[in-house]
């Protein structure tokens, strides 16, 4: 029979068996990795036993498949590391991963080399291995493999931050491992001649390059997402290519490390894809993703682990002794990391500490896996390394990734029990008895209504809303701060989720979505570690104008370019549209959820925070809405417009489930209404009313102007924008120019004399400190989106020179407002 049809048979009944296995572990508390490297043995074995060939053809055939399966080591890890690296990734949060990346970085880089070099010396200085070759191995086992743990923490309970902690460890730790790997294997071998710092050199210029290719190639892949629309199969697909593309690319041919651009990638579209996914593409990348993970992780385990019989024959009396020191010494060196290297994070302030319990774990849970087993066999198998030492780090590495499969991972649930890291903390326990309280209090109302409904008795109903009933927890023992903080953190979260609902029902489009939920995220965080102060700060600062915009407002008063500022006016003003609505629903949500569960003075300081960031919201909006009222209202439509096709498709889709119409008439209204909601996609463009000569002719000073007279007062003038709130003029400040007013309004105040003034329209400031060659007198700024003619000092002699009847103008205007009987300063 043809040998590749035995090898999909073999792996088709090897993934069954791990599927019925899963209940099993799920069943008596045992670690699914040991079961499957259980497995993997027990196949190879099986294999060469002599009745193995009166077995059924197909299962002989299959076993025999396992026994002499040769796949190297090193396409192993091509076939399954990429996805395993992407999924882990994916699924990080990689705000939470952010708060505590100076420790990971620590445990998944710095880790590496400690755990090699104090590996490497111990066991070549108890046993007189050649250095090289006892570094090689501490290389080997320094990669860890949290697949065990975190089902373990998954099933148990523990403190998120401990779960991150361990996903992200891991998600560079195997970067780390591979490049000094593979360092370490070339000076084994005779192919690297270079010294330490050469070697350095070139691990920190993979990593550098690593992240450099995945962010570059995360960012393409976002926007290409904009070209496959509402594709849902497609999006998913592509990020199965980017994936093994990156890696690929990044390790074969640019030389940088493949592990850290596919997880760069994957962390940066598990951070950033909402906002470029359909809805319904983003709900089903998880799903896919969780279901890659499962067959390349259980794939990966089971047949690494048929490959682990064939090293049975190299094994000696003294590997036992070698591998007690091996163990011993993986322990001490993530201990020294943990106890000696972390602490110096939260004294240097470049970190948080991490809880003497939550070390604990993380010592103990420092499992090794498929990946440490792909590395010692690729050693075992590598012609250029003299096959005792190739031998002896493929034996030690198999049996430590054993040690802690079958040692360290069993006994880890027993000891995080111990530890309590299983209980609810006192915050989370007063919100759980609230949670009962309430939960029991709505589950009687309910019961209520379907006996009546139902015709039932009254003790029947009782029996089953006594099993909800509790009474509610005290909040005085949760505090006013905690529970404030609580409740703004829910809010923020709840914030993020109607801004995905309203992306789902596609009211939100996606030109807007990143930053909706950028804003929300950085509430989220603000909530997190400064509490309602922070939180205002956060809402106030996205009032205020971005970098991108006032980089796009300086690239439009210095050269003139507008099409910049304006897309980023229009985007402003969606978002702000956007917030508002979802503020209005927060308040809602407040009333109905944070009020009951947290109380009456939570819910009140909470209301006011949204109430100070809705007024601001408001106030931005109409500053927009005054000066741009037509773009204004074309906006409003476009958001009437998607909620008016939302209602409409939820109501062919019930027609369509009730059987009223067919689906060739339900294909035919959606194609209607997707051309529709293409149409509303298009933003309106956004006219600034900064055409210059419209902008000279709407200033009564040169109303009269001939076509000529008009054409020379151009080339003087450049036209300028304000926004809201913005210094034109500080007070005391050397002139150089003075200001025409088109549209809008500025303030104008004098501190001295406590004056201020309001401009509009038509009239003009910044003439004295020209004229008079002073300093600024008055200190100006925009009350919203302010149009300007700029002239510069150079050019106002000029235009004196040439308009007498605007220099008498200005000259005179100049006099009154140096009047001081008038208590007027303007400029």
């Amino acid at each position: 029979m043809d040998v590749s049809v035995t090898l999909i048979l073999c792996l088709v009944l090897l993934l069954a068996a791990c599927c019925l296995a899963l209940p099993l572990a799920s069943r008596y508390a045992f670690p699914y990795s040991a079961l499957l490297v259980a497995i993997g043995m027990a196949a190879s074995v099986l294999a060469d036993v002599p009745g193995a060939a009166a077995l059924p053809a197909p299962l002989a055939d299959a076993l025999h498949a396992a026994g002499n399966f040769a796949l190297s080591p090193h396409a192993f890890l091509y076939v399954f590391l990429p996805s395993l690296l992407f999924a882990a990734g994916l699924s990080v949060d990689v705000r939470r991963l952010m708060d505590d990346v100076a420790a990971v970085l620590i445990m998944a880089i710095v880790a590496v080399v400690v755990c090699t070099l104090v590996v490497g010396l111990w066991l070549s200085a108890a046993f007189a291995v050649p250095l090289a070759v006892a570094l090689l191995l501490g290389s080997v086992i320094a990669t860890t493999d949290p697949a065990a743990v975190v089902a373990i923490f998954r099933d148990i309970g523990v403190p998120r931050r401990l779960q991150i902690l361990v996903e992200g460890e891991s998600l560079f730790n195997d970067a780390a491992a591979i490049a000094l790997f593979s360092l370490l294997v070339a000076s084994v071998s005779g192919l690297h001649s270079g010294g330490v710092a050469a070697g350095l050199t070139a691990i920190v210029g993979k990593f550098s390059g690593g992240l450099l290719l995945g962010w570059v190639a995360a960012r393409l892949f976002c926007s290409m997402m904009r070209w496959v629309g509402e594709h849902a199969v497609a999006e998913v697909t592509l990020t199965v290519c980017l994936a093994y593309a990156i890696y690929i690319v990044g390790d074969v041919y640019l030389d940088v490390s493949g592990v850290v651009a596919t997880v760069t990638a994957a962390l940066v579209v598990g951070s950033t894809g909402r906002a470029h996914l359909s809805a319904e593409g983003w709900e089903r990348l998880h799903s896919v993703w969780h279901q890659i993970e499962f067959l390349a992780s259980t794939l990966i385990f089971v047949l690494a682990a048929t490959a682990i019989p064939r090293l049975f024959p190299s094994l000696r009396i003294e590997h036992a002794a070698m591998l007690a020191v091996v163990v011993l010494a993986t322990l001490l060196a993530r201990a020294a990391v943990l106890y000696g290297l972390i602490p110096l994070l939260g004294a240097l302030r470049l970190g948080q500490d991490i809880r003497l319990s939550h070390k604990t774990v993380i010592l103990w849970g420092g499992m090794r896996g498929a990946v440490t087993l792909a590395l010692a066999l690729s050693v075992a198998e590598n012609p250029a390394i003299p096959r005792a030492e190739a031998n002896l780090v493929a034996v030690l590495a198999t049996g430590l990734v054993l040690f802690t499969l079958f040692v360290n991972a069993p006994s880890l649930q027993p000891l995080i029990r111990l530890l309590g890291l299983n209980r609810l903390s006192p915050v989370e326990a007063v919100l759980r008895e609230r949670s009962i309280a309430l939960a029991g209090e709505s589950v009687r109302k309910h019961l209520a209504v379907v006996r009546r409904h139902f015709g039932l008795d009254e003790a029947v109903t009782d029996d089953h809303a006594a099993d909800a009933a509790a009474p509610a927890a005290d909040l005085h023992s949760l505090g006013y701060a905690d529970a404030q903080t609580v409740g703004l953190i829910t809010l923020a979260a709840q914030e993020e989720e109607l801004i995905l609902q309203g992306f789902g029902e596609r009211t939100i489009s996606r030109r807007t979505i990143g930053l909706c939920l950028a804003h929300a995220g950085r509430l989220h965080d603000a909530a997190k570690t400064g509490g309602l102060e922070a939180y205002l700060r956060v809402a106030d600062a996205a009032l205020q104008p971005p970098a991108a915009f006032r980089a796009a407002l300086w690239l439009y008063n210095r050269f003139g370019i507008a099409g910049p500022l304006a897309g980023l006016l229009g985007l402003r003003f969606q978002h702000m549209l956007i917030t508002r609505t979802v503020l209005q629903r927060l308040q809602a949500f407040t009333r109905r959820s944070i009020g009951p569960m947290l109380g009456d003075a939570t819910e009140m300081a909470i209301a006011a925070a949204l109430e100070t960031r809705l007024a601001g919201v408001e106030t931005a909006m109409r500053a927009f809405e005054v000066q741009y009222p037509d773009y204004a209202h074309a906006l409003r439509s476009d958001y009437l417009g998607r909620a008016a096709l939302r209602l409409e498709e939820a109501e062919y889709m019930q027609k369509r489930a009730d059987g009223l119409i067919s689906p060739e008439v339900y294909r035919s209204l959606a194609e209607d209404m997707q051309r529709r909601r293409q149409a509303l996609n298009r933003r309106p463009v956004l006219d600034l009313g900064l055409q210059l000569t419209a902008m000279i002719r709407g200033v009564p000073l040169f109303a009269g102007l001939s076509e000529t007279q008009l054409r020379a007062v151009a080339h003087m003038l450049r036209p300028r924008l304000a926004v809201p709130g913005e210094c034109i003029i500080r007070k005391g400040d050397r002139g150089d120019a003075m200001y025409f007013i088109t549209a809008g309004s500025v303030d104008i105040s004098n501190s001295i004399f406590a004056t201020q003034v309001v401009r509009k329209a038509g009239g003009f400031f910044g003439e004295i400190a020209l004229l008079y060659n002073t300093p600024r007198t008055a200190a100006v700024h925009a009350n919203g989106y302010c149009h300007l003619l700029e002239l510069r000092a150079r050019d106002l002699q000029r235009l004196l020179r040439q308009h007498p009847e605007a220099r008498e103008e200005i000259e005179r205007a100049a006099r009154q407002r140096m009047n001081p009987e008038r208590e007027v300063f303007e400029s």
